[in-house]
């Protein structure tokens, strides 16, 4: 139990650093900032009361959220721990509105680093440069 204490601790200390640092959700429930979530939803595990951590712990947040009226982009992560470390595997994007998902982005991280909290909303929501406007005289 000490080395996934110690896991949870890097986990949330390398997610923070990358500028995840909102609430999250695991597993659908214990909310909060990413630590207390995850250490949560391990100790209903080891109750039994949830499915426990061997087939991956299930965590979403929002990566930009300004309110019920205006879009958003959300991301459910599947995180897993891999010999003394978590991982997130896998990253869905979505970007939506009051009316709904607008468009899901699915990325596989296997093996590979967690894109920093910009680069995840860059690649669900590319920002087009305006144009300025001119003035005809």
């Amino acid at each position: 139990m000490e080395k996934i204490l110690k896991a949870v601790d890097e986990f949330a200390s390398r997610m923070k650093e990358k500028g995840y640092d909102g609430a999250f959700l695991a597993g659908a429930g214990y909310p909060g900032k990413l630590k207390e979530c995850l250490l949560d939803y391990i100790e209903q595990a080891a109750l039994g009361k949830e499915k426990g951590i061997k087939d991956g712990i299930s965590l979403s947040t929002y990566l930009r959220w300004r309110g019920s009226d205006q879009d958003h982009i959300q991301a459910r992560m599947l995180l897993r721990l891999v010999g003394e470390k978590f991982g997130v595997e896998k990253m869905s994007l979505a970007f939506g509105n009051t009316q709904g998902k607008i468009r899901e982005l699915d990325l596989d991280l296997y093996g590979k680093p967690v894109p920093t909290r910009a680069e995840a909303i860059a690649a669900i929501d590319p920002q087009k440069p305006k144009k300025k406007k001119g003035y005809r005289l």
